[in-house]
């Protein structure tokens, strides 16, 4: 991903963090830094990513669900 791309993520807030607030979350955001694969094949392969958020808003629970 390049930097400035607009991304969706969804977060499960706990209850020791969060409080009244725990549960799942919606937030909107962009990539705000992007490192390439530090070496060949292997642990060290994985580009790293970083995320500025910029909007959430809760997920409605099913009361089905609970």
């Amino acid at each position: 991903m390049e930097p400035n791309t607009s991304i969706d993520m969804v977060l499960m807030l706990p209850i020791e963090i969060a409080g009244d607030a725990a549960g799942t979350t919606m937030c909107r955001g962009r990539i705000v830094r992007a490192v390439a694969p530090a070496g060949p094949v292997g642990i060290d392969a994985r580009p790293a990513l970083a995320a500025a958020i910029l909007d959430c808003e809760p997920v409605p629970q099913d009361p089905r669900r609970v």
